[in-house]
């Protein structure tokens, strides 16, 4: 079925989003206080440019974003 990932920005992001097929349902930049909603078939496949100020939702449970080591992009796969 259909799931949803929403997300909110505090700075502006740049964020990759692909679901189950490989679809992608969002590459660019996030402007700041603003949100995304990506919906599709689980698993989605999230690249966040930096995870300052981000906060995600999945199915409406939160998600702990960690941030990485040397400002490394952040790449996590929810709802496997």
């Amino acid at each position: 079925g259909v799931t949803i990932c929403e997300f909110d920005f505090v700075y502006p992001w740049w964020v990759k989003g692909t679901d189950a097929f490989g679809t992608g349902r969002f590459v660019g930049l996030k402007a700041s206080n603003s949100t995304l909603s990506l919906s599709g078939e689980a698993p989605f496949k999230i690249i966040l440019g930096n995870v300052e100020g981000t906060s995600l939702v999945y199915n409406d449970a939160p998600v702990v974003l960690e941030p990485q080591a040397n400002g490394r992009p952040l790449r996590l796969v929810i709802g496997q």
